[in-house]
């Protein structure tokens, strides 16, 4: 879909932005996203409020390293770690959330949904303001996810304090989300209609990261999916 730079005028720009409790628009893997500092609940909650998202939804967290999202995660978080990390297609995993997690992010349950990103932009955002972000597609609930800048900028207008220019990776759409206890898909790639929410608990299962979506250990799944638009 075209370079994206992972340095340049537009990383200062967005940090002070972020840092001072502000909301953007940027690229991500599949779409464009809306992104807070996932540690200041104020613009938690201006995230919620501009996409008009049903708050028990829950919203994922996106970070450069496993070491910036670690103490998110419920112990033992390293358990994990393997998991996040492996290159694949784009995956969100939801994983047991630590005890101080905010409920404006796990929807009031006890796991949230987490993603190392392999967007370049993206991760030089995380690393530069050194804690994971909020990361939502960034459109209103109900309409389809935006996939270029000129698109966000369109349907999201001033509600945003700046889009960054950016390209995404890939067409795909949404990040495939799965649980990372059981390997269930939870969403398939692209994003469909939800049978269960972000932070739907399932039981304790090890999982292999390389198995595709929709397997767990040679045992065919039927995915339960998450509306993209939501």
């Amino acid at each position: 879909m075209g370079h994206t730079p992972t340095v340049g005028w537009w990383l200062g720009r967005a940090a002070w932005i972020l840092a001072r409790g502000g909301v953007i628009a940027h690229a991500t893997e599949g779409v464009f996203g809306l992104a807070c500092d996932a540690r200041n609940d104020a613009a938690v909650e201006r995230v919620l409020a501009i996409k008009r998202r049903d708050a028990r939804k829950g919203l994922l967290l996106i970070a450069h390293d496993f070491a910036t999202i670690r103490d998110w995660l419920r112990a033992p978080a390293d358990e994990f770690a393997q998991l996040l990390s492996v290159d694949g297609p784009t995956t969100t995993w939801v994983v047991p959330a630590a005890a101080q997690v905010s409920s404006r992010i796990t929807g009031g349950r006890d796991t949230l949904g987490v993603r190392i990103t392999r967007h370049p932009q993206a991760a030089a955002l995380c690393r530069r303001i050194g804690a994971p972000l909020i990361s939502t597609s960034a459109n209103l609930s109900g309409q389809a996810p935006a996939l270029t800048a000129v698109q966000a900028r369109l349907r999201l207008g001033r509600r945003v304090d700046w889009v960054v220019p950016g390209r995404i990776l890939h067409g795909a759409g949404p990040s495939i989300i799965r649980d990372a206890r059981s390997g269930v898909v939870l969403r398939g790639a692209g994003g469909d209609t939800p049978r269960q929410p972000v932070g739907a608990a399932s039981p304790p299962c090890p999982v292999d990261p390389r198995s595709s979506p929709g397997q767990l250990q040679g045992n065919p799944l039927n995915p339960s999916i998450m509306d993209s638009r939501a």
